[in-house]
């Protein structure tokens, strides 16, 4: 297992929990980007049966780029598991604060609405 975090800390937290528990020898963790870190560094010289995003595509406004990769590092017939936001059909608009609160607490580069998603997925 391969995994790909933006920030330090959480990258630093993985470590101690795989050591905690036993699974360093199984899980490795890298501090990069997937749209620039090149993929040398998080082990991309192999091909991937699984690739997994948790609440991670919302805050990546290159999503484009960032498909590609993913799909790329995949082997032929691989399985790419997407957990993220969208915008749902008839659902009311946002108020100004939660808007806020999701552009700039929460870090969202964009929310799409699902047909928009497809198309960035289909894209790819």
């Amino acid at each position: 297992v391969v995994g790909v975090e933006l920030q330090k800390q959480l990258v630093d937290a993985g470590v101690r929990l795989n050591d905690a528990t036993g699974m360093s020898h199984l899980v490795s963790l890298v501090c990069g980007d997937m749209c620039s870190t090149p993929p040398s560094e998080y082990g991309a010289e192999l091909s991937f049966t699984h690739v997994i995003s948790l609440l991670v595509i919302l805050h990546i406004k290159d999503r484009a780029g960032l498909f590609t990769k993913l799909l790329e590092s995949l082997v032929f017939g691989g399985v790419l598991y997407i957990e993220d936001m969208v915008l749902t059909p008839g659902a009311k608009p946002w108020t100004v604060e939660e808007a806020d609160l999701l552009y700039n607490t929460v870090g969202a580069a964009i929310i799409p609405s699902q047909q928009e998603y497809k198309e960035h997925l289909e894209a790819a």
